[in-house]
């Protein structure tokens, strides 16, 4: 039960379906009749020039182009409907990655691997060949018909071979799925290193250490390449396999058909007309089995894509200003063999000044994620409101701050209505008002923040929490990147905002230091 029901979840037919699937799937089916009506229409050939029916000639040819202008349209209409369609789930599952990463923590260079190689392989691989499947079986389909109305024995036998390629598609599948699934790891762990290469680049410099990174990300290249050569080797292989048994069964009932007109139980323009059509049929077949091959080699992507966590958007009514942090015994270790935290508890009301102070590692960035929710302890409890509560408005301030590529304004409001006095308070707030005088807040920021500097990117993170107006600041070395009077400007402003703050800092001056009401010493 267990195995069918995972089945039928890599079939993900929670994206086959709306209008524009089905408009894709009836305009493929139309656009089948294009198969039928040339078999049929060949056939008519031998029949004009065997009765010699010269008054048909014209009409025919009119017929003809008029039919085949319509299959034109109808095709044309086939392939921009199955386009709309892949933009359409195209986009649902990237955005379904991204609630993914965002609910799970995935790291960003999984994320852009996954879109950038995984993706493209299962539009093509599995949707695109869906499509072509639905074409496949509806030419064999409407041919049938047609082969069965001249000489059914003789479109039966050829229909009955046709099957045979279909047996194969299994085991070939089953290897085509092997080479995709060793693909799709490789080149995840090259996105992974080359993403971190270039982002410690300056370290790679700074000790002469190139030489080393490019053989190393040489070899992952070069892995991730061969693994990509080898799963495409395995599909175009299916093609290869496929052709030469087409070859091997149509040539049987061709000899069939030859003996049947030989004794004469078939005519020639009926043996036309099977022979031509049933070689659609048993050709149809025979990519019908290829392609579900190659449908077979996409289940490891859509495993991932449909074991995809989705995130919960609380409404705006639903989320609280936290009034009240209460820690009860708290463990919490990244790993078995060291804690980083024991047996903590610590209590701080609305509007308590909360200092954090201890050495390196001795997780006191940590407690702040539990505050947030971003991790969970391994024991004892983490109280917001006398709760472990979910929907909360927390302000953060961190020493790595979130900067996005967009304007100044949407790195403040993100994208928030929020009006001009609202935000000029909050840039006052935060120390941002020379830089905004010069630059604007239409002022775009580039990828990471890369055309400010680091005391500036604080400063943006520090007026959006001051903007949301959030009952409690989490305060990471929030100040580190400032000069010490704009920091010292910055903590007047936190602390005197009346909000609960909760800050971790590895250095405070001493007059700023006085002004915590709680001071907790890490070891």
């Amino acid at each position: 039960m267990k195995k069918e029901s995972l089945k039928a979840k890599l079939n993900m037919k929670m994206y086959k379906s709306g209008g524009k699937w089905w408009k894709a799937i009836i305009l493929t089916v139309l656009s089948a009749l294009e198969t039928p009506f040339n078999t049929g229409t060949y056939a008519l050939f031998f029949l004009l020039i065997q009765q010699r029916r010269m008054e048909w000639l014209l009409p025919f040819v009119g017929a003809y182009i008029a039919t085949y202008i319509l299959i034109l349209w109808l095709n044309k209409e086939a392939v921009k409907a199955v386009n709309n369609y892949k933009a359409e789930v195209t986009t649902e599952i990237k955005v379904a990655c991204i609630k993914n990463a965002i609910a799970e923590g995935v790291d960003p260079g999984a994320v852009i691997s996954f879109i950038d190689n995984d993706l493209k392989l299962v539009m093509e691989n599995y949707f695109g060949n869906i499509i072509k499947i639905v074409k496949s079986v509806a030419v064999v389909v409407f041919t049938l018909m047609l082969t069965l109305s001249s000489n059914w024995i003789f479109a039966l036998i050829y229909f009955v071979i046709g099957l045979l390629p279909l047996k194969l598609s299994k085991f070939i599948g089953t290897k085509t799925m092997e080479t995709t699934e060793q693909y799709t790891n490789s080149i995840g762990k090259t996105t992974a290193l080359i993403k971190d290469i270039i982002k410690n680049k300056g370290t790679i410099l700074n000790y002469n250490r190139i030489e080393d990174a490019l053989k190393r990300a040489m070899r992952s290249i070069f892995k991730s390449e061969k693994d990509f050569a080898q799963a495409n080797n395995a599909v175009e292989f299916v093609g290869l396999y496929m052709n030469v048994l087409y070859v091997i069964v149509n040539i049987i009932p061709i000899a069939i058909g030859i003996y049947m007109g030989i004794k004469g139980y078939i005519t020639i323009p009926a043996f036309i007309a099977v022979q031509y059509s049933s070689g659609w049929i048993v050709g149809s077949l025979g990519q019908v089995a290829g392609l579900m091959a190659v449908l077979k080699s996409t289940e490891p992507v859509r495993e991932k894509i449909i074991n995809f966590k989705d995130i919960v958007i609380p409404n705006e009514k639903d989320i609280e200003d936290v009034k009240k942090i209460e820690f009860k015994e708290v463990d919490f270790a990244y790993s078995e063999d060291k804690k980083i935290i024991k047996k903590l508890s610590f209590k701080t009301e609305k509007g308590g000044k909360m200092l954090i102070q201890g050495a390196s590692g001795s997780g006191k960035s940590t407690i702040l994620r539990l505050i947030s929710g971003e991790l969970f302890p391994d024991s004892g409890k983490v109280l917001l409101n006398d709760r472990e509560l979910k929907n909360k408005r927390l302000g953060f301030v961190s020493q790595n701050p979130a900067v996005f590529n967009e304007s100044l304004r949407y790195n403040i409001t993100l994208g928030k209505d929020f009006n001009e006095t609202q935000i000029k308070k909050a840039v006052e707030g935060a120390g941002l008002v020379d830089f905004v005088e010069e630059h604007g807040l239409d002022y775009l920021i580039e990828d990471e923040g890369g055309n400010i500097s680091g005391g500036q990117k604080q400063r943006i993170e520090i007026a959006r929490a001051l903007l949301y107006n959030c009952s409690v600041l989490l305060v990471d070395e929030g100040t580190s990147a400032l000069d010490k009077d704009t920091a010292d400007k910055v903590h007047n402003t936190i602390l005197g905002l009346g909000k609960t703050v909760v800050e971790v800092a590895h250095y405070i001056p001493d007059e700023v230091k006085v002004k915590f009401d709680t001071v907790l010493e890490l070891e």
